[in-house]
């Protein structure tokens, strides 16, 4: 902070002209003056309508650009922060170039709606932009792919190009408005604080509106024509009130010589670029803190956006009430940036003590109570905090009115300053101080940042004397705030027997490694998911199926890594090469350091190698082809994934596929309602030429079943099916596997024992399921009201009557007797699929209490099983 300095005169009373006159308290310099024309109540309140719904638009238009560049780039960590990166980069320009050119308009609501109309083309352009980019991205990512640095530069290039002309004008519409609305010099600081608290607001509802009304309902694009049809309507509609507008004599800065204040506008755009670095990084770490307890959906992370951009519009509008009072700038500074240190400072505890130890909120809520509860929680630990912090930036405008100097320029170079205090502050926040510092300390940091400069404005001010309670307070701050920290949960507390192993914290994600009664897990984020020891027999088992079900595969990659178990079981087949890719390098260092036990020498094999990188990104960029590609199981409520389940994306899968090559795509029921998985299924269908169905298992309260897509339908060859599992050591397959296989000798049969159809055949049965696709991503959206569904005790998850009555409809439609996968089958062994069936009924009759409609199916079970064993020369081991 060298050189910063308020000059007394910052408060709201006389301004002294260059030439010592006085003009009437708080009345512009004629350079800069709006001539005394009163603007109509009417009109004024219809202009700051127009800013909300510019707030409205800009936010929608965010997340969508965010979303459809993230299809392109990838979704790990570095490519979000790079478009973000490029984005605010824009806004940054913006608000310096145009609050330098708002001084000389003579008509800035005139230019105003100029900007919206440039936002609106630059946003018309945008997806041409996007699609010459796709166009190019697969010789840039066969170029530079290897190359991980190269390639984030290339992707902030491109992000560049395609989000910085609309970024650029979006940023000069507060500088403009405020060059418009201000009318007296001492009414500045009031009436930007009165812009941002709409604009805000605006932004606010437009983060509400794209998750929870637009996209679910419209789908991406039509989103898109919805936002850019309000940006036009806003600048017809200030050229329509730009028509009652005089016109100004254009101002002349920098021609008055500096007075004593001189200092004041470098002081306060160190503040400013301050108070956006520690907003948007608290932004960052909160979201991280939050992401412990929620689902982590579209829908919650919009909860958190929403809440936190509400609070800083109610901090703009207690700045505004602020700028209306008599306050000595440097004290009132002082005691907002110390207060917001302190309530920084609380919010992990709140936190904690809210969520009971970091507990799942709304674990029994229905989805319309869980998100009410979801914006409760934010409210009580995020609410307060970033309201206080909301009113730095919006009162250090007041502050600056002893800055003499135009409205649009002081509000667009401290607007700018903001802003790039901001994109490094996201950098800063996910890239270096989450690895360094872990969530909790990075907190505490940056609450100890703000009480540092308070007290240094304290001390500038008043002298050592005035400073000392505060840094008393300070220092007390310092030492709780590190004890404390120490003793909060890193992840969930260590309950039921759990105990936490090692904690990784990232750009991408919080991981833990947790060892239990049953074994080690991966919890992501505080959230089973990624898989453990305890089940691995099943999850090396859907590495098997698909490479069993290829006649040779060579060339293998995974979607996906979790635990490592999966991929590694694919080395136990005389493959040439594996790939395998995963999102978070926390999960990568998780299975390495804790997993290699289970992973086959995964880490070791040189046919194996590991990228940290978007699955789907690197299948839409590479040109190598692939025998087999395994998706693993995803939770399909999560922000992003349900882009795995798109038409698009299945598509491109397709490309890279060898002939003869198949995609498996893993899916675990008890995550989808039946209408989502028949739009995955329907998807594969409306992409692949064959899609065939198999039960993984016999679970009837977690289902888990194989889609398989093939690019060249064959039938399948039994003897080499029993002659790949015979050269496998150990065999995958093994009598420990699944209770039911003791009762199947020869192995081969055993996978036909899951065979549940083609459902290619079937696909009448989907006919009315919707397609998943980018543009209407139906499961993203579905996914997490059907999980709260399935939480709060209603039974969404396709399971039960539903799905057996569907199993059912598949074999009617397209029996395993006459299927052309089973041409070369036997005969008898034709009936093993509805024997496997018949075992999977009885298991679910049985859960749902049916004992002697569980019976009768194990008994036919038992009866065709018999009749396909005894036509194979074997007999079962026990019944």
């Amino acid at each position: 902070f060298a050189g910063l300095s308020l000059h007394p005169r910052c408060q709201p009373s006389e301004r002294q002209t260059p030439g010592g006159s006085r003009n009437a308290p708080g009345v512009l310099h004629e350079r800069h003056v709006v001539q005394a024309e009163p603007t109509r109540r009417g009109a004024r309140a219809a202009t700051l309508a127009l800013f909300f719904a510019s707030g409205f638009a800009g936010l929608v238009y965010q997340v969508l650009w965010m979303r459809e560049l993230g299809f392109l780039f990838g979704n790990d960590a570095h490519a979000v922060a790079t478009t973000l990166a490029a984005f605010f980069l824009g806004i940054a320009a913006g608000s310096a170039a145009f609050g330098r050119w708002a001084e000389r308009t003579a008509r800035p609501l005139l230019a105003y709606a100029a900007l919206e109309g440039g936002v609106a083309i630059a946003a018309l352009l945008y997806f041409g932009l996007l699609d010459a980019f796709a166009a190019a991205y697969e010789p840039l990512f066969a170029t530079l792919g290897e190359s991980p640095y190269a390639m984030t530069a290339a992707k902030f290039g491109i992000a560049l190009l395609a989000l910085f002309p609309a970024a650029f004008f979006m940023g000069g519409t507060l500088p403009l408005m405020s060059q418009h609305m201000v009318r007296r010099q001492n009414a500045l600081g009031a009436t930007a604080a009165l812009l941002y608290a709409v604009n805000t607001a605006g932004a606010a509802a437009g983060a509400f509106a794209a998750p929870f009304l637009l996209v679910p309902r419209l789908g991406v694009r039509a989103s898109y024509a919805t936002a850019l049809g309000a940006t036009l309507a806003v600048a017809l509609l200030a050229v329509a009130l730009a028509r009652n507008e005089t016109a100004r004599p254009p101002s002349a800065a920098g021609t008055q010589p500096p007075d004593a204040g001189a200092s004041a506008p470098r002081g306060l755009a160190l503040l400013a670029l301050l108070s956006g670095f520690t907003t948007i990084a608290l932004e960052v770490l909160w979201t991280r803190m939050f992401a412990q307890v929620l689902q982590n959906s579209v829908y919650t992370f919009a909860v958190i956006l929403v809440t936190f951009l509400l609070a800083l519009a109610a901090g703009a509008a207690l700045a505004r009430a602020l700028s209306r009072r008599e306050l000595d700038a440097r004290r009132a500074l002082g005691v907002l940036l110390v207060g917001g240190g302190l309530l920084v400072a609380t919010t992990p505890f709140v936190f904690a003590t809210y969520t009971d130890g970091l507990d799942s909120l709304g674990s029994s809520e229905g989805f319309g109570g869980y998100v009410l509860r979801v914006f409760l929680a934010a409210g009580v630990v995020l609410g307060l905090p970033t309201l206080w912090l909301g009113v730095l930036f919006p009162y250090l405008v007041k502050t600056a009115e002893a800055w003499r100097s135009s409205p649009g320029r002081t509000v667009g170079r401290l607007a700018s300053a903001n802003t790039l205090g901001g994109v490094a502050g996201s950098l800063t926040a996910g890239f270096v101080m989450l690895e360094a510092l872990g969530l909790w300390l990075s907190i505490a940091a940056l609450a100890l940042a703000y009480v540092a400069a308070g007290l240094w404005f304290a001390a500038q001010g008043g002298g050592a004397r005035r400073a000392a309670p505060l840094a008393l307070a300070a220092a007390l701050l310092a030492a709780g705030t590190l004890v404390a920290t120490q003793r909060l949960p890193r992840a969930a507390a260590s309950t039921g027997g759990e105990q936490i192993v090692e904690v990784f914290e990232g750009p991408a994600a919080t991981v833990a490694v947790v060892r239990g009664r049953r074994g080690m897990r991966l919890k992501h984020n505080n959230h089973y998911g990624l898989g453990g020891s305890d089940d691995r027999n099943q999850e090396a088992r859907q590495a098997h199926w698909p490479l069993l079900l290829h006649p040779s595969p060579a060339n293998v990659f995974f979607l996906g890594m979790g635990t490592g178990i999966t991929a590694g079981a694919a080395l136990q087949h005389p493959i040439e090469q594996l790939l395998v890719t995963e999102l978070s390098p926390e999960v990568v260092e998780g299975s390495r350091r804790h997993f290699t036990p289970w992973t086959n020498g995964l880490f070791e094999d040189p046919r194996a190698t590991i990228r940290v990188e978007d699955g789907r990104n690197v299948l839409r960029g590479s040109r190598q082809r692939y025998d087999v590609i395994v998706a693993d199981l995803f939770l399909p409520w999560r922000a992003g994934v349900g882009s795995l389940y798109s038409r698009e994306h299945y598509a491109a899968a397709l490309e890279r596929l060898a002939p003869g090559g198949s995609y498996a795509q893993w899916l675990l029921l008890i995550q989808f309602s039946e209408e989502e998985f028949k739009a995955v299924a329907r998807t594969l269908v409306e992409v692949f030429p064959r899609v065939t169905l198999w039960r993984a298992n016999a679970r009837a309260t977690h289902p888990l079943v194989l889609l398989l897509g093939e690019r060249d339908p064959a039938p399948l060859d039994i003897a080499a099916l029993e002659r790949r599992i015979a050269e496998l050591t150990p065999t995958p397959l093994d009598a420990r596997g699944r209770a039911e296989d003791r009762a199947i000798p020869d192995l081969a049969m055993r996978v036909l024992y899951g065979y549940q159809g083609n459902l290619t055949a079937a696909r009448a049965l989907l006919a009315d399921a919707p397609v998943n696709t980018d543009d209407r991503p139906y499961v993203e959206y579905s996914a997490p009201i059907t999980h709260r569904r399935k939480r709060s005790g209603d039974a969404a998850a396709f399971r039960g009557d539903a799905l057996l009555e569907f199993y059912d409809a598949v074999f009617s439609a397209a029996p395993p007797e006459s299927d052309p996968l089973l041409a070369n089958v036997r005969a008898s062994w034709r009936r093993i699929p509805r024997a496997g069936l018949d075992l999977f009924r009885s298991r679910a009759l049985q859960h749902a209490g049916e004992a002697e409609a569980a019976l009768a199916a194990f008994a036919r079970n038992e009866r065709e099983l018999a009749a396909a064993l005894a036509d194979s020369g074997t007999a079962p081991e026990a019944k």
